[in-house]
């Protein structure tokens, strides 16, 4: 894993304390962690009607995407 982009500082900082993770996995916006870190993929778990955003976003860098499926 090399980020995890999410908005919401105070979601992260309850994940942070629960599976000590460092500060340095954490990014404002998807765009920020693919621009820092080019990873091969990204693991999308958001709401299923903000998929495509994240999707896009991830084309444009051409990385791959999985997305959950519930």
């Amino acid at each position: 894993m090399v980020g995890i982009a999410d908005a919401d500082p105070a979601l992260f900082a309850q994940y942070q304390k629960r599976f000590s993770l460092p500060e340095t996995l954490i990014f404002k916006s998807e765009a920020n962690m693919i621009e820092k870190t080019h990873p091969q993929a990204v693991l999308v778990y958001t709401s299923i009607a903000e998929h495509r955003h994240a999707i896009e976003i991830s084309a444009q860098y051409g990385v791959s995407v999985m997305v959950e499926n519930l």
